[in-house]
């Protein structure tokens, strides 16, 4: 069978009454947006510039690589080897490219602490150029199992379409993404003060959850401190312009301002750790 004509067909259904969605009928549900949010994640810079693939490089990437026909799965790994031109085939680049503006889309929308906004989010979605020309020509239809399983059942012929979807129940569901205060990537909260997700951050296994607390209050004290240290320098070199005095050098007010202005440079830089914490307290005691 011709490549060519091989399409990813799935069904991808989102259920009516809770925030499950599932990739093929018989497959295992997930929250909605969890694929998303490891889809804009996973680390695809080894499958760069490989020879020969299979279906398991792809499979943590997105629950659709592993739900789609063998067919397809065949013709898709056969598809990357070659690197040939398929329209109905993505590949790597537009993979890498689709997941580039997934996670610009998402962290423009989310990237932020408090809750649900709509209004901020009807703003976002209406600024993004990228969605506005994304098209989705996916079935739809009620599928009604049983009465504690209704969903949406979605038929998508591809990978775009399959994400174009759970973005749609993502934004229908007003599911509320927040920014790991650890690590800096999205995450979906169980509660609304938990600001730390459960992905492993240290080469032990601890999870931004179990050390974001210490991190972050460490990166606070150590914060406190360069801002004190700034504070009480700030208060010298004030003195040295305004009350002159014998036995130190005395500044004029444009030397001060000079000062002033390369000190909260160093500060900025020094807080985001660009800039040694020792190196900028040294300095600021010249």
């Amino acid at each position: 069978m011709e490549s060519a004509v091989i399409r990813g067909y799935l069904h991808v259904q989102a259920d009516l009454f809770d925030n499950e969605i599932r990739f093929g009928r018989n497959s295992k549900s997930v929250s909605a947006g969890e694929s998303l949010i490891s889809f804009i994640y996973f680390d695809f810079s080894p499958l760069v510039n490989r020879l020969h693939y299979t279906i398991d490089d792809f499979a943590n990437a997105h629950p659709y690589f592993k739900a789609c026909s063998p067919q397809w799965q065949m013709a898709f790994v056969e598809h990357i080897e070659k690197n040939d031109d398929n329209k109905y085939m993505p590949s790597l680049k537009d993979i890498i490219k689709l997941q580039e503006n997934y996670k610009n889309l998402l962290h423009r929308f989310f990237a932020f602490q408090g809750t649900y906004d709509d209004s901020r989010i009807r703003e976002k979605l209406s600024e993004d150029e990228w969605i506005r020309t994304q098209a989705c020509f996916a079935r739809m239809s009620v599928e009604t199992g049983d009465i504690l399983h209704m969903s949406l059942d979605y038929l998508v012929s591809s990978l775009d379409e399959c994400l174009m979807v759970e973005f749609i129940e993502v934004l229908r569901r007003k599911i509320h993404f927040k920014a790991c205060k650890n690590c800096g990537k999205l995450f979906i909260p169980h509660r609304t003060n938990t600001d730390y997700c459960s992905r492993v951050f240290t080469p032990d296994g601890k999870t931004c959850a179990e050390v974001g607390y210490t991190q972050t209050f460490a990166r606070n004290l150590q914060n406190d401190e360069l801002l004190h240290a700034y504070t009480r320098a700030y208060k010298a070199h004030y003195a040295r312009m305004t009350k002159p005095r014998k036995r130190v050098a005395n500044m004029t007010r444009d030397e001060f301002e000079a000062w002033y202005e390369e000190a909260k440079q160093k500060l900025e830089l020094a807080r985001e750790g660009l800039l040694p914490a020792d190196e900028f307290t040294a300095w600021l005691k010249k």
